[in-house]
């Protein structure tokens, strides 16, 4: 950032134009949501007011359902808000779906900082091991996948493919990898999943 000062401020400049845009066209329900997200993601880092002297990702065993809860949230929830309609159900289907998925390939983060991690955080990894901590990624992985299965049976294999492709990449981090492998490849599957699913249900 301190290198490419001009640059970050077009990325401020345009996020705000775009946020300015979209605050002007979403419904009034959206912002109750924002807040309730916004709160969790801000005391995700900061302290939590009073005696406490603590923030919501040190309390214990909560921090990657924290995670999945807001990405869920705005990627489910958010979209569902806006559809304009009163007569679609909310696809609590697909809800849960992303949910499992989301605390799937987040546990490969908590085996990464397994040796930065306080003890009585009590993630995943510290509580069950890395291994069995895989095992249940893979399985919510393929829990995801039987519920899109309920939601579409269109072009089924291309989640599939997604499935088979977070798997791998679950199974690979059980080794020590450089964090390129976490922020690009892993993290990358929360783009390529959506993506999928819409070529699934409308492209394909």
């Amino acid at each position: 950032m301190q290198s490419h000062p001009t640059t970050v401020k077009i990325i401020i400049i345009s996020s705000a134009i775009g946020l300015i845009i979209t605050a002007l066209n979403v419904q009034p329900s959206t912002y109750l949501l924002l807040i309730f997200a916004g709160l969790i993601s801000v005391f995700y880092i900061v302290k939590l007011p009073g005696k406490t002297n603590t923030n919501l990702r040190d309390v214990p065993g909560i921090k990657i359902f924290l995670i999945g809860l807001v990405w869920v949230s705005i990627t489910t929830v958010l979209p569902y808000l806006n559809l304009n309609s009163s007569t679609l159900k909310f696809p609590e289907t697909l809800f849960f779906a992303n949910l499992l998925y989301v605390i799937g390939i987040t546990i490969p983060f908590d085996i990464r900082d397994i040796q930065l991690d306080e003890t009585n955080k009590k993630t995943i990894p510290q509580l069950i091991g890395i291994k069995p901590a895989i095992g249940l990624a893979i399985l919510l992985v393929l829990f995801n996948l039987l519920l899109l299965l309920s939601v579409t049976n269109h072009s089924i294999w291309l989640l599939g493919i997604n499935s088979i492709m977070a798997t791998i990449l679950l199974i690979g981090s059980i080794k020590p990898r450089k964090d390129l492998y976490f922020s690009f490849l892993i993290d990358g599957l929360l783009i390529l999943q959506p993506l999928l699913l819409y070529l699934a249900l409308y492209g394909l």
